[in-house]
């Protein structure tokens, strides 16, 4: 055990953050040097879909028989690793203050948005809004600051009520505790029923849909009843709670796979603009992606895909 110690720590120049695994508390023996973004208030920080959504927006407007003109995706990000107490395979984190990246001994593929963290802007945004989530006990206040937030941006990009739109719960990070699950679905049932919630009376929100991919298999399995309809949730294989997938009637699975061969012979379709995710009623395949580690498999796996001119990346 010691022997296996030091290797980790010799391949881990920062430490081996302990992680939260009871499903409730938030543990770690490194500083968070994100903090609260002042110039983003006490909100958390929605971002406008990117460039590599705009296939989703096109296949949501065609599956809803709408104008593309009418939909519009948000994304939520938290910190890969530090949020995801499911991880395994994919499990890298980036330093919170420094952007340095550390691949845990489990990995096998590194997650893209580790990779994405590099950037001292992404960290800002990724530690503001988990800190804000982390500092609250119950899901109920999370609820909260999830619609005020989302009544915030949906204002701020000018969305119309006759608008749809589609929030990516996660770019990075996970459903990390039960409470969290719940705030998501309580947010989203609330806005699918039409309650009155928020900063300007009598504000409705328009059609709201919210997805996500997620390895807290474990809390899905405590939740006591279904989520509301217009809360997707999608499993995502090669995490440490595998083993409830069976458990967990029709859920969706989403794999990674290092080549179009691969996913045939598994027989699963390749989703490559996350309409699979969001509309699909079937397990799917994931191309891997990000920036992997040099010389390893998952590496050669990627550098094949590009010799082929197949496009790898999935919507970020």
């Amino acid at each position: 055990m010691d022997e296996q110690n030091a290797m980790v720590a010799k391949k881990n120049p920062f430490g081996i953050p302990k992680l939260q695994h009871d499903g409730q508390k938030w543990t770690s023996d490194k500083p968070t040097e994100g903090g609260i973004d002042p110039t983003k208030g006490e909100l958390l920080s929605f971002q406008l879909a990117n460039a590599k959504l705009k296939a989703l927006r096109k296949a949501a407007a065609e599956e809803l028989e709408l104008p593309v003109s009418r939909v519009k995706i948000f994304t939520l990000t938290l910190p890969a690793g530090w949020s995801c107490p499911g991880a395994n395979e994919c499990l890298a984190f980036a330093d919170p203050a420094t952007g340095k990246i550390w691949d845990s001994p489990t990995l096998q593929f590194r997650c893209f948005a580790a990779s994405a963290e590099r950037y001292e802007n992404v960290r800002n945004v990724v530690w503001h809004n988990f800190n804000l989530l982390r500092r609250l006990k119950d899901s109920h206040s999370m609820a909260r600051l999830i619609l005020d937030s989302l009544e915030e941006t949906m204002h701020r990009f000018k969305v119309k009520p006759d608008d749809v739109v589609i929030v990516r719960i996660h770019v990075g990070g996970d459903l990390y505790s039960s409470n969290y699950v719940t705030a998501w679905d309580t947010a989203l049932r609330t806005i699918k029923n039409g309650y009155e919630w928020g900063l300007r009376p009598h504000w409705k929100f328009p059609k709201t849909i919210g997805y996500a991919y997620t390895k807290s298999l474990h809390h899905l399995a405590k939740l006591p009843h279904e989520l509301s309809d217009n809360f997707v949730i999608n499993g995502s294989e090669g995490g440490r709670f595998d083993h409830l997938i069976p458990a967990l009637k029709g859920l969706k699975v989403a794999k990674v796979v290092g080549s179009i061969e691969e996913a045939e012979s598994e027989g699963l379709e390749i989703d490559h603009d996350d309409s699979h995710a969001l509309f699909g009623k079937e397990s799917f395949a994931l191309l891997i992606h990000g920036t992997q580690p040099k010389g390893s498999a998952s590496a050669k796996a990627l550098s094949a895909l590009r010799s082929q001119g197949i496009q790898s990346g999935y919507a970020s």
